[in-house]
């Protein structure tokens, strides 16, 4: 087994250990409850032999190997991702859920909005398309560009649904969206996020379109945030003037 595999198998095994733990720090630390299974990643990666050449190629962004065909399909699933966040928003009324209560403390501004969008993309993509592809493809095709039509064959569209079906069970219970409809959601973007990392041959691409996602999601939950406020605001001021008369 590679050192790639034994990374893979530490972050199934450190997201095991949470599940079945549940820390009393998920909720006073989140930060570290979410990305705990990424830490130990890196740091097995620096501990193992191969391990740092195996987190390269997982980081890879495959400046190289963009075609046009590429930017064209990152711009479209870019603009069908933001569209699909929002009507999500708007069809559970702004009620977002668990992750509505993680993440608005640490979201109360645009500049928090943005610096999250860079991190959690980064961390996600590093995690899916970066760890698990790279352990269940082959060598030549985790690090290289690769067409539609190979993709398309058995073992490599095999892959792209088994990380995106994992992504999508990932944010089930606690994702933007949630829930089945966001399983279904969830599931079919990180597909897409998998062929267009193969056919880029990297991360970077997927990377921005995942930025440009986070920043919809953080919007979305500081604008729902912003929304109870006022409504609170004017709840408040209703009893001031019941009072008054």
């Amino acid at each position: 087994m590679g050192a790639i595999g034994l990374i893979l198998i530490a972050k199934l095994g450190m997201e095991s250990a949470m599940w079945i733990w549940d820390p009393p720090f998920k909720w006073s630390c989140p930060l570290l409850f979410n990305y705990l299974h990424i830490i130990t990643c890196l740091l097995l990666g620096v501990c193992i032999p191969g391990g740092l050449s195996s987190l390269a190629m997982c980081l890879a962004p495959g400046l190289g190997s963009i075609v046009p065909v590429s930017l064209v399909v990152c711009t479209a699933l870019s603009i069908v991702t933001i569209a699909a966040l929002f009507t999500w928003s708007w069809y559970v009324g702004g009620d977002h859920g668990e992750i509505q209560e993680i993440l608005e403390p640490s979201l109360p501004d645009i500049s928090s909005i943005l610096v999250f969008g860079f991190i959690n993309a980064l961390v996600e993509e590093f995690e899916y398309r970066g760890v698990i592809m790279c352990a269940l493809l082959p060598y030549e095709e985790a690090s290289g560009s690769m067409t539609f039509s190979q993709i398309a064959q058995p073992h490599i569209a095999a892959v792209c649904v088994m990380q995106g079906i994992l992504f999508g069970l990932d944010h089930f219970t606690g994702g933007f969206p949630r829930g089945w409809w966001g399983l279904l959601m969830v599931s079919s973007w990180g597909l897409a996020l998998g062929v267009l990392r193969c056919h880029s041959g990297g991360l970077l691409l997927p990377y921005m379109v995942h930025v440009i996602a986070d920043w919809t999601v953080g919007y979305l939950i500081y604008s729902a945030r912003r929304d109870c406020q006022d409504e609170d605001e004017d709840e408040d001021e209703d009893e001031v003037c019941g009072e008054n008369e």
